[in-house]
C-alpha cells in the first residue's frame, strides 16, 4: 500500500460474507489491519491506521491521539503489549539494538509484527462469533440494550451528563473503528458503580479498573516509534521481568478459550496488566442497508479484580507517601486569629503511616507538575532538611523525607541514560492520564485528565543530591502560597458565617471545589514551572552545576510565583463588596495574606541559602 493511500482518511467497509441467498452470514472488522487507531503524520496530517500499518510506520509518526485522554492511554498500553509480545526484547542489549535502529531511522522489524499478527490474527476480530476481541463470548449479545454504556460522556438511564442529551430511545449507534477505541478504553477507565451480571440474574456492584487508581506516564518523544520504545520494558517471563512478570504472562488475546474467569485474582505480569480484562463486555452489531457495519448494543459488566496493590504490579504509575494524614486547624471553626499573626492559631497535623505508598494522580486545578519530584527524581536523590517554618506554619515536619517511587519505566531510562546511551541535551515529556471521579455516587465521573512535564535527561542522570531540594523547595513554595490563598478566603468567609466548620469546608475541597483565588492562581503555573525544570535541565548538563546560576533560575521561579499569587489576592479583593464590614474584614484578611506571604519567601530564601550536601552539613 503506498504512503499517500495509508495516511488518508477512509471510512470502513465491512467484510461481509453472503451466502447465495444475500443472507448475512458473517462480518469482520480485524483491528490488526482495519483503520482504527487516529494518528498524527510528521507534517501534522491526521489519519487512520490498523495496528500493523501504525507499527510499521511508527516511525514516520508524530503520535496516536484519539478523542478522550483515557482512551489516548489506553491505546497505548494495547500497542506496548502487542510489542512487548512481538519483539519480546529480553535484556538491556536487546533494547540497545530497537533504540539503535530507530535512532538511525529504521522502524520496528516488520517481520517479527508480522509473525506475531499473523498467530493471532482471529483474535483480533472485534465482530467474531466465538472470540470477539476483548469480549465475553459466554455473555448474550445485548439486542435491544444502547451501546451508550460502552462511551463514558454519553448519557444513559438515569446517568445524565452536562453537555449529552442523548436518551436509550434515541437508537445510538458507532463505527465500529470508535466502538474499538472505547471498548478498549472502557476495560482501563470504566467507573465503578452498579452494573448487570454478565451471566443475568440482576445487579451488582463493580470496583474500578487498577488503571483508575493512578495517573497513568507515558514518556514522550519526536516519533511514535521512539514513545513506545521509551516506554517498551526488557520483557523476559521466564525470568520474571518486568518485576512481577511470571512465564504465564500474556495480554488478554492470548487467554486461553477454556480458561476459568476469575472475579478477584493476580496477574500473570505485565502484558496482561496492559490489557487487564476489568469488565466483561459484549458488543451488538447489525449491517445496514447500504451495507456499512453499525455497533448498535453493548452490555458492560463487572469482571476481573486486581487482588495485589498496584504499587506490585504497576510499571507506568509514579508513588509517594503523604507527609500528613490529615490536616485540622483548632481555630478556623472559631474564625479567630491575631492581626499579623499570618495563621488562626494552632494547627495539629498527624503523620502519614510509614511506608504508605500511594499513586500519584491528577489534579484539575493544581496540577500534577507538583510531583515532578515523584516523577523524575529517584528516591536516594531527594534532600531534606527539618524545619519550623515560622510565622506561617506552627507545626513540626516528620523526621525524615516521605518515601517515593518513579514509574519503572522512567526508572529504566535513567539507567540507560547514565550509560550515555542519550544526548545529555534532550528533553522528553512525560504526559500524564488520568480521570476524576465525583464524591456524589460510584460511576459518576467528573473529569478527564492529560497534563505533560518537561522530562531533561540531564536531570535523569544527574548526582547532585541538592536537586531533590532545588525542585522540591520550588514545589513547596508554590503549595504554601496556594494555602495562604486558600486561608485567606476560607477564614474571610468563617467571620460572616457562625456555622462554618473546617470539617465541611475540607470535604468540598475533596470534592473539587476550589476558592476563586485559587482559581485564579494554580492554571498559572505550569508553564513557568516548565521552564524551570529546562533551565535547571540545561545548568545539569554539566557535571558540577554553577550553584550561582542555579540559584539565579529559583529566585526567578520565585519571583514569578509571588507575583501570580499577588494578582489572585488583589483580584479577590478587587471583587469584594464595597460595604463597611465587608471591605474592612476583606482588606483585614488580605493584609494577614501580605504577611504570611512574606513568612513564605523567607522560608523558600533559608532553605536554598544552606545549598550544600547533606554530608557536609551533618
Amino acid at each position: 500500500m503506498c504512503h499517500t493511500a495509508v495516511r488518508s482518511h477512509r471510512t470502513a467497509t465491512p467484510s461481509v460474507h453472503r451466502s447465495r441467498g444475500a443472507e448475512i452470514n458473517a462480518a469482520t472488522f480485524n483491528l490488526l489491519y482495519e483503520p482504527w487507531l487516529p494518528v498524527v503524520w510528521h507534517d501534522g496530517t491526521p489519519g487512520m491506521l490498523g495496528i500493523v500499518d501504525l507499527l510499521e510506520r511508527a516511525h514516520r509518526l508524530r503520535a496516536l491521539v484519539s478523542e478522550a485522554p483515557p482512551v489516548t492511554s489506553a491505546l497505548h498500553r494495547l500497542l506496548l503489549a502487542f510489542l512487548h509480545r512481538s519483539l519480546k526484547p529480553t535484556d538491556d542489549e536487546q533494547w540497545h539494538a530497537l533504540w539503535k535502529a530507530a535512532e538511525q531511522g529504521e522502524g520496528f522489524p516488520s517481520a517479527k509484527l508480522r509473525a506475531y499478527a499473523k498467530k493471532w490474527t482471529a483474535r483480533f476480530d472485534l465482530l467474531d462469533p466465538e472470540r470477539p476481541f476483548l469480549q465475553c463470548p459466554g455473555m448474550p449479545v445485548p439486542n435491544g440494550r444502547s451501546v451508550a454504556p460502552l462511551v463514558a460522556f454519553r448519557a444513559r438511564g438515569n446517568n445524565a451528563t452536562l453537555f449529552d442529551h442523548t436518551t436509550d430511545a434515541d437508537g445510538l449507534e458507532l463505527e465500529p473503528a470508535e466502538a474499538a477505541r472505547w471498548l478498549v478504553a472502557t476495560h482501563a477507565y470504566d467507573t465503578g458503580g452498579t452494573k448487570p451480571r454478565h451471566n443475568g440474574g440482576g445487579n451488582v456492584t463493580a470496583r474500578n479498573p487498577p488503571t483508575t487508581e493512578f495517573g497513568c506516564v507515558l514518556v514522550v518523544a519526536d516519533t511514535l516509534q521512539r514513545t513506545l520504545l521509551l516506554n517498551l520494558l526488557p520483557y523476559d517471563p521466564d525470568n520474571g521481568r518486568p518485576a512481577g512478570t511470571r512465564p504465564s504472562d500474556r495480554p488478554a488475546w492470548e487467554a486461553p478459550p477454556d480458561e476459568p474467569e476469575s472475579d478477584t485474582r493476580s496477574p500473570h505480569g505485565w502484558t496482561e496488566l496492559l490489557t487487564w480484562p476489568a469488565r466483561r463486555i459484549r458488543l451488538a452489531h447489525r449491517v445496514d442497508d447500504r451495507g456499512r457495519i453499525r455497533i448498535h448494543g453493548a452490555q458492560v459488566s463487572p469482571g476481573s479484580t486486581l487482588e495485589l496493590p498496584v504499587r506490585d504490579v504497576e510499571q507506568m504509575a509514579a508513588f509517594r507517601a503523604p507527609w500528613f494524614s490529615e490536616t485540622v486547624d483548632e481555630n478556623h471553626a472559631a474564625g479567630g486569629g491575631k492581626q499579623g499573626e499570618g495563621t488562626t492559631g494552632k494547627t495539629k497535623r498527624k503523620k502519614a503511616s510509614t511506608g504508605d505508598l500511594n499513586p500519584v494522580r491528577l489534579d484539575t486545578v493544581r496540577g500534577v507538575w507538583r510531583h515532578s519530584q515523584e516523577l523524575l527524581l529517584p528516591a536516594d536523590k531527594r534532600w531534606y532538611v527539618q524545619y519550623t517554618t515560622a510565622g506561617m506554619s506552627r507545626y513540626s515536619f516528620p523526621d525524615s523525607s516521605p518515601e517515593r517511587l518513579r514509574t519503572r519505566t522512567v526508572e529504566h531510562l535513567a539507567a540507560r541514560a547514565r550509560d550515555g546511551l542519550f544526548d545529555e541535551g534532550t528533553v522528553y515529556t512525560l504526559r500524564v492520564f488520568g480521570q476524576q471521579v465525583s464524591g456524589g455516587g460510584a460511576g459518576a465521573l467528573a473529569a478527564w485528565c492529560e497534563e505533560a512535564v518537561p522530562m531533561p535527561v540531564a536531570l535523569l542522570r544527574a548526582d547532585d543530591a541538592r536537586l531533590g531540594l532545588f525542585i522540591g523547595r520550588a514545589v513547596a513554595l508554590a503549595d504554601d502560597l496556594g494555602s495562604v490563598l486558600r486561608r485567606m478566603e476560607r477564614e474571610y468567609r468563617a467571620d460572616f458565617d457562625p456555622g462554618y466548620t473546617v470539617k465541611a469546608d475540607e470535604d468540598k475541597h475533596r470534592e473539587g471545589f476550589r476558592f476563586q483565588a485559587e482559581l485564579d492562581y494554580w492554571p498559572h503555573l505550569p508553564v513557568p514551572f516548565a521552564e524551570l525544570l529546562r533551565e535547571l535541565g540545561h545548568l545539569y548538563r554539566r557535571p558540577e552545576p554553577d550553584s550561582a546560576k542555579v540559584i539565579t533560575v529559583l529566585d526567578a521561579w520565585k519571583r514569578g510565583v509571588a507575583e501570580t499569587a499577588d494578582r489572585a489576592a488583589e483580584q479577590w479583593l478587587h471583587h469584594q463588596a464595597r460595604t463597611g464590614r465587608t471591605l474592612l474584614t476583606a482588606a483585614r484578611y488580605y493584609q494577614r495574606y501580605r504577611y504570611a506571604r512574606s513568612q513564605a519567601l523567607k522560608v523558600f530564601d533559608r532553605a536554598l541559602a544552606g545549598h550544600t550536601p547533606p554530608e557536609d552539613t551533618q
